[in-house]
């Protein structure tokens, strides 16, 4: 029984790591924002702060200016948060 209880807890912790960002974020502020184009480049490892589960890097145009970022959030009660590189 306690390896069926470890592969559980580890195939958690692997499905948490793949699926820890969330694109629909990005094309939010993409639109808020105005940005003319938009890229998302997976996990953003160490960009957000600790607690936020959610994590997308992506990369940007605005205004004929390029910049990259990620988009963070938290798992529940934790609002959007958009950090610039």
């Amino acid at each position: 029984m306690t390896i069926l209880c470890i592969l559980t807890i580890v195939s958690v912790f692997i499905a948490m790591v793949f699926f820890s960002e969330r694109p629909n974020d990005v094309k939010k502020y993409a639109e808020i924002e105005g940005w003319s184009s938009y890229k998302i480049e997976g996990v953003c490892w160490f960009g957000c702060a600790k607690g936020e589960f959610y994590q997308t890097k992506f990369t940007a145009v605005k205004n004929g200016k390029s910049f990259e970022g990620c988009v963070c959030s938290g798992l529940f009660f934790k609002n959007i948060t958009l950090r610039i590189n």
